[in-house]
């Protein structure tokens, strides 16, 4: 008989022995684990030859032994190591496997795993699903969640309850309000009943959008289905948002609403509802919720009594400040913090002599003002311009025993530079020094720039000197714009020169103002100066350029006379591009020709540069002719680019087409930057089809296009409402680039892109 020592079983009864043997050591391999004993069903299992079966059941609980023991990697290579086939269960399994990982390897893992189901053919389960979306989740990964849903669903998947749940939720985590609602909308179209959490997630989605008022929409809808149960988090987002939009009167609906719930009012629903207050202007309901708060005995924090007293300065309501202060409990410390509040409260909606009823108000508290409090008080006398009557606050404090401080000082200093007012600078100098206060940096700097207003260069230069903290360029630059006579710039030249600081395209901008003032004797002693600086050949050509222009002689002839070479005047050519100084470039240039000193091609591309983005195009035309005709007729391309360029921003398209014709038959390559200028170009727009062959000779060429050509791209896509198959490899292309590095306008436009391409798959764009 079949079974029976010595006779043969047939094979299909073998496999019902072998399935039949299969199932109970599984099964008290799965008791052991579930009960914490992962090594015991791993040895079970092994010990049964688990590894070598071709069972699935087999392999899905020996994977979960595995993981159980030496995590995931173990677990992948056991079940490809295995001869049974895989079924959703082992993905499910290992997915959950890799869960455990860090999030993004953990997605990155995952992800490998699904697709590997989607090539077996093997239809992703609800669970696996789920966990994807959780990971997406964690990781902010909306956007892979979404192809996730929409390969799911072409692959015949069932999404569950808890997989959409868990959808929306990651919706929400990436801020990605629509893609939220459509999978809401979908989950109702099948007839799922969504819970507590995938409300919350709607609503979270839709606040984290910055939509405040679509979350109230969503809230509202959901109070009137009779079916929903709204729970506490779905509350607190409602409340959120009731703040961010000042509401009032619907924060205080909803805490009725909320209470009938049978939910606990907290201190963070409280918070929501005084923010509102604050952002409406409605003291007198924030006075009410605060004695609200305390018959219910929730605490009423320091923070937000301050926001409160701030709110009432800006809405001059000072009765309600004070009364916010009165209805605290607190210790002397968080007191004292709220009048100083006060006093700036105070200030604002009524100015200094409102801020002294405040004064009054501490002191009938018992609440001695400290420094800050007159501080509060000075700052507000310095905006005001009056000084002497901060500096009086600041000899009040001091006289009834307060230590005055940096700041209140500073503050003062810092007033009386703007005005120049010398003296009182000096008085607040020396009062410092009675206290026992040294000046910081920020009072020297304070101290410089009024001497400056005054008209005391000397001194100022003087202060400079000494100070390390002005020892830099831009105080000495800001020394010579000062200047009213050749000597006095002179003098800071040579302290500059003392310091190793050379002449910038600044100092040549002031210099050329204390020409127009010094007259013609001074502008020649200043040149001269300058010319003999052999030192700093930047130095001899303003000089020399300076005294040119007085005598009328050309500077080119006299420098080259001193054999300076033709690198420095490029150097000051690109000087005085950077400083707008067009006319004086020009001249320069035409001087440096004539004189046979050889203009580089980074000055020819600044000159370009320069006209073009002033508009002044046939003026850089004419450059680019010079520049072709030293070359034998080839320009740099930088300056191709810059003409290029301008022409496009201009809108003059047709001769932007003829530069870029013109570099193509020179024989040279054009660049990525040439090809983005003609897309830029103001009549792309209306021609998208130009755009698109433009944006294929790009790559036709070898180069590579970047993140100004892909942005360029998808302006041209999303103003004329093209999502083609070209479109979407161009959105792939972009989505790369924002992986590989960070590119905010980028990012933007590839969402923009990527909305309105879903929006007309599913059939809502127009």
């Amino acid at each position: 008989m079949a079974g029976f020592v010595g006779v043969p079983v047939p094979s299909s009864r073998r496999g019902a022995v072998i399935r039949l043997c299969d199932l109970e050591y599984v099964s008290k391999a799965a008791k052991l684990r579930k009960r914490g004993l992962a090594s015991d069903a791993l040895e079970l299992l092994e010990s049964k030859g688990a590894r070598k079966t071709s069972s699935t059941r087999v392999l899905n609980e020996l994977v979960l032994a595995v993981a159980g023991t030496s995590g995931f990697n173990a677990a992948l290579s056991t079940a490809d190591s295995s001869r049974a086939s895989r079924n959703a269960v082992t993905y499910n399994v290992l997915i959950g496997a890799a869960r455990r990982l860090p999030p993004h390897e953990a997605l990155h893992r995952a992800l490998a795993l699904y697709s590997r189901m989607i090539q077996d053919e093997i239809v992703p389960s609800p669970l696996s699903l789920s966990q994807l979306f959780q990971l997406c989740s964690k990781t902010r990964s909306g956007d892979t969640a979404y192809e996730i849903w929409r390969t799911a669903i072409k692959a015949g998947s069932e999404i569950d309850l808890i997989a959409y749940s868990a959808l929306v939720n990651c919706f929400a985590k990436s801020a990605q309000a629509d893609r939220a609602e459509l999978a809401y909308k979908e989950m109702m179209d099948k007839g799922l009943r969504p819970n507590e959490r995938t409300y919350s997630s709607l609503m979270d989605a839709f606040s984290k959008a910055g939509q405040p008022r679509r979350t109230l929409e969503i809230f509202r809808s959901l109070q009137k289905n009779a079916s929903t149960n709204l729970d506490y988090v779905s509350y607190c987002i409602a409340f959120h948002s009731h703040a961010l939009l000042g509401d009032v009167a619907g924060a205080l609906e909803t805490k009725e609403s909320l209470i009938s719930s049978e939910i606990p009012v907290t201190q963070v629903i409280y918070k929501c509802i005084l923010d509102a207050c604050c952002k409406a202007c409605d003291m007198d309901t924030a006075v009410a919720i605060v004695k609200e708060m305390g018959t219910r005995r929730i605490e009423f924090e320091e923070v937000d009594a301050i926001s409160l007293i701030g709110a009432c300065g800006t809405c001059r309501c000072d009765d309600g400040a004070l009364e916010i202060i009165q209805l605290f409990k607190g210790d002397e410390q968080a007191l004292r913090n709220l009048y100083n509040n006060l006093v700036a409260s105070y200030a604002l909606s009524g100015g200094p002599a409102s801020a002294l009823r405040a004064f009054n108000a501490m002191e009938k508290a018992g609440i001695k003002p400290d420094i800050e409090a007159y501080n509060i008080l000075v700052r507000q006398l310095c905006g005001k311009g009056e000084i002497e009557q901060a500096q009086r606050v600041v000899d009040a404090a001091i006289g009834s025993g307060i230590v005055a401080n940096m700041e209140s000082f500073n503050m003062i200093i810092d007033a009386a530079s703007r005005k120049g007012k010398m003296q009182l600078i000096i008085a607040a100098v020396k009062k410092m020094d009675a206290v026992g206060l040294k000046p910081n940096d920020r009072t020297w700097r304070a101290v410089f720039n009024g001497l400056l207003g005054a008209g005391n260069t000397q001194r100022a230069l003087d202060l400079a000197t000494r100070q390390t903290c002005l020892k830099n360029k831009t105080s000495f630059n800001l020394l010579l714009s000062k200047c009213t006579s050749a000597d006095d710039a002179i003098k800071v030249i040579k302290v500059m020169k003392s310091f190793d600081m050379r002449l910038d395209a600044d100092a040549l901008s002031a210099l050329l103002n204390v020409i127009s003032r010094a007259g013609s004797d001074g502008a020649e002693r200043l040149g001269k100066f300058l010319s003999e600086q052999s030192s700093d050949s930047d130095g001899t050509i303003v000089g020399s350029l300076l005294a040119a222009q007085r005598k009328g002689s050309p500077a080119v002839s006299r420098i080259a006379q001193e054999e300076v070479d033709s690198s420095s005047y490029n150097r000051l050519l690109s000087k005085l591009c950077s400083s707008k100084k067009l006319d004086e470039a020009v001249a320069l240039m035409d001087e440096m020709r004539s004189g046979g000193l050889e203009v580089d091609e980074v000055a020819y591309t600044s000159i370009v540069a320069a006209l073009g983005s002033t508009g002044q195009l046939d003026r850089a035309f004419r450059v680019l002719a010079a520049m072709e005709e030293r070359n034998c007729g080839r320009g740099d391309l930088g300056a191709y680019a810059a003409i290029i360029s301008a022409c496009g921003r201009l809108g003059q398209f047709d001769r932007a087409s003829e530069v870029f014709n013109r570099v193509q038959k020179l024989g040279l390559k054009p660049t990525v930057v040439m090809y983005n200028a003609l897309l830029y170009s103001t009549g792309m727009g209306r021609q998208p089809s130009r755009a698109f062959s433009l944006y294929r000779d790009i790559q036709d060429a070898g180069l590579e296009p970047d993140a100004v050509t892909l942005s360029a791209m998808a302006s041209v896509c999303l103003r004329n409402r093209i999502f083609d198959k070209e479109a979407k490899l161009l959105l792939k292309r972009m989505d790369r680039l924002v992986d590989n590095e960070s590119n905010r306008k980028v990012r933007l436009k590839a969402k923009r892109m990527r909305t309105m391409i879903e929006q007309q798959e599913s059939g809502q764009g127009r």
